[in-house]
């Protein structure tokens, strides 16, 4: 079906033209709503990044650069980097990574890390160029990593 529209303002005539269909109304009519969920967040074996908002994304890992990461040891032993860049001033990433150890920042952000250990809910704050023991780091069980905020 093809829908015309011709609109007089002004002395002015605008005209439109497309096709139009019950689908076209619907589309316009849902809303468009942010649910910050991680898209492909389980693409990386041994990580699931699950929400973030967009400012604090997970990159490659560049040897001999300071940045904000998480380091954790798999199931095997096999210690793995997962390296994050601040994209604004502020930003969060919730994930599910089991076996963090270690959290860095970089060279000029605090980062806060959020993370379980034997069930219980912990909290640490990273100082820019530094690094924080979590779980095994802190000679204690292994710890579930489950957000980094800046």
């Amino acid at each position: 079906m093809l829908a015309a529209t011709a609109l007089l303002v002004g002395g002015l005539v605008a005209l439109t033209s497309g096709a139009a269909s019950a689908k076209d109304e619907n589309v316009a009519s849902a809303p468009l709503v942010e649910d910050f969920s991680y898209p492909d967040g389980s693409a990386d074996p041994g990580i699931t990044l699950t929400r973030g908002d967009g400012n604090l994304v997970k990159v490659e890992c560049v040897l001999g650069e300071t940045q904000i990461k998480a380091v954790s040891l798999d199931d095997r032993g096999i210690k793995n980097d997962y390296c994050f860049q601040l994209r604004g001033d502020h930003g969060f990433v919730e994930m599910v990574l089991v076996g963090a150890f270690q959290v860095w920042a970089d060279d000029t952000h605090e980062v806060v890390a959020h993370y379980t250990v034997e069930g219980e809910s912990e909290t640490t704050t990273v100082q820019p160029n530094d690094l924080e023991g979590i779980g095994i780091g802190e000679s204690r069980d292994a710890a579930t990593l489950l957000e980094l905020r800046i």
